[in-house]
């Protein structure tokens, strides 16, 4: 995520267009638990803060 972030930054992603480009470099285990979750919570209401946030429950620990 820190990674990506970055490229954001540098390229001036707009905000719109990060989730998808967000769901799109998961791999792994992430991109396993993207497929499971992103219908019910993909929605006019869905930002990047939302999917940064969810993405940091699941695959963060508490300590960090």
């Amino acid at each position: 995520m820190r990674r990506m972030e970055k490229i954001f930054t540098i390229v001036e992603v707009l905000e719109k267009k990060k989730v998808n480009i967000g769901m799109y470099y998961l791999a792994g285990e992430a991109d396993i638990w993207w497929n499971t979750v992103k219908n019910k919570l993909v929605g006019p209401e869905f930002t990047y803060n939302k999917f940064l946030s969810e993405f940091r429950e699941k695959f963060y620990s508490v300590v960090v």
